[in-house]
């Protein structure tokens, strides 16, 4: 570690302002530590050279890359010099466009997944993640996961005492969970397969019931082999794992807005076994249906 460690906060258009200024204000704090003293934190409105680090914070809305296409330029030549570079949620959009990601794992808001997907197929986008980092590259989930970037680069320029310091000081968690209970599974009705569509509203309103996919096949009026092949194009699931998702996102609704008993609920969406409901729940959001009801429930 040195005392010459200097990292920019790229302010581009639409970035998120309290972000901007949350992250500057935990970095700086750390560097300013009398016995460390080896942080030094700008903000930017473009790609200045001659930083070790480089953050792209969130946004509150869809980024313009052509806005600014200075950023994906001038990112590309940095880490190309040695810089890390760093995003938080749509942050990773400029990281894309400056071709710098390949096809490592990385990660953002889970919202995102589908843009990503479509726009940069080569990238490994794993939503479920908060934080996924690289020795040149760390990449950060949901808009607020900027509190996580900001612990795992102070560790990384200063140290973890550092690191655990400033945690005690903004009194945040360090080394949080992944983000799948943050998400929500919206259903995908906007292709074009009318017979899937019927399949998937027979699910929505039967997700409680024994369903097989001979059966679905028969609701759209298909052979179960070509049912399977256009069910997972429409949608990008396989029918199963389709229900599966409708189920829990049900179960998630009833353990927030209900009083219902956990085992209850298990039988109501569609689980005969409450023990696999309690498998395939927390497989789904890191959690057990109680902790979810604990952490989110009014």
């Amino acid at each position: 570690m040195t005392d010459q460690s200097r990292i920019a906060i790229v302010r581009y258009r639409g970035a998120l302002t309290s972000a901007v200024h949350g992250i500057e204000e935990m970095l700086s704090f750390a560097g300013g530590l009398e016995r460390y003293r080896s942080l030094r934190v700008t903000i930017t409105d473009t790609v200045v050279p001659g930083y070790d680090a480089y953050i792209l914070p969130p946004a509150g809305q869809e980024v313009d890359v052509s806005a600014q296409p200075d950023i994906p330029k001038f990112l590309k030549q940095e880490h190309t010099r040695g810089a890390l570079v760093c995003s938080v949620c749509v942050g990773l959009v400029w990281l894309a466009e400056a071709g710098v990601i390949g096809n490592r794992p990385v990660t953002t808001h889970w919202g995102l997944e589908a843009l990503m997907a479509e726009r940069y197929p080569d990238a490994a986008t794993d939503v479920d993640q908060i934080l996924i980092e690289h020795s040149d590259l760390a990449t950060a989930g949901g808009m607020m996961a900027w509190v996580d970037l900001s612990m795992a680069l102070i560790e990384r320029f200063v140290g973890r005492d550092a690191m655990i310091e400033t945690s005690r000081r903004f009194v945040v968690d360090v080394g949080r969970m992944d983000q799948r209970r943050y998400r929500s599974f919206t259903p995908d009705l906007s292709h074009q397969d009318a017979a899937i569509r019927k399949a998937q509203l027979a699910i929505e309103s039967g997700y409680a019931s024994r369903l097989s996919v001979d059966d679905l096949a028969q609701q759209a009026g298909l052979a179960e082999r070509t049912f399977i092949r256009r069910f997972t194009s429409a949608t990008g699931m396989t029918p199963m794992t389709y229900v599966q998702a409708i189920r829990i996102e049900k179960a998630k609704d009833q353990l927030i807005h209900s009083t219902k008993q956990i085992q209850q609920i298990a039988f109501d969406t569609g689980y005969a076994d409450h023990s696999a409901f309690g498998r395939k729940f927390h497989q789904a959001t890191g959690m057990t249906p109680k902790d979810f009801r604990r952490k989110f429930s009014a």
